[in-house]
């Protein structure tokens, strides 16, 4: 049975109620290894639990992985785990900072390429960040020489 076009508003009106496509995540477990990951999002939030967390998505840019995402999840309770979220900070490249201010240095790492590494332990995946990567940036193009018009004789021609 087709759906009339009224049937089919009221439905996909029904559907944004119940349904955010864009929380959605395609968050996998994969396989233990090196990635390269460009950073999407990194925010603090507080957990359904309560745990206050720094929160870090990064898009996996090459092999087979290419598109989808990957999320560290920093815990910020203790002086432990504060030590770890420092670290981690500082190789996404915030050498120096204090906590008060520290959202303000997040929207100049988006996009900033990091090498991390997957390790299973206990049934837990865990995400640690290895260093950042240069990636090349646009390159000026070579000047061409026209292909008509030269004022230079060109010795290459046969005739």
């Amino acid at each position: 049975m087709y759906l009339t076009d009224e049937q089919k508003a009221e439905m996909l009106k029904e559907l944004n109620e119940m349904h955010t496509p864009d929380e959605v995540s395609d968050l996998g477990k994969y396989p233990d290894g090196t990635y390269q990951g460009k950073l999407d999002k990194i925010y603090l939030e507080q957990s359904k639990k309560g745990r206050n967390q720094c929160v870090m998505d990064f898009e996996i840019i090459s092999g087979s992985y290419q598109g989808r995402n990957q999320r560290k999840y920093c815990g910020m309770e203790t002086p432990d785990n504060l030590d770890f979220l420092t670290r981690d900070l500082r190789v996404l490249g915030i050498p120096s900072f204090i906590w008060t201010e520290v959202e303000k240095y997040f929207p100049k790492l988006l996009d900033t390429v990091i090498e991390f590494e997957l390790v299973t332990k206990d049934g837990f995946q865990n995400v640690y960040l290895q260093k950042r990567i240069s990636v090349a940036t646009e390159t000026k193009p070579k000047e061409q020489k026209p292909l008509f018009g030269s004022s230079e004789p060109d010795d290459d021609i046969p005739f």
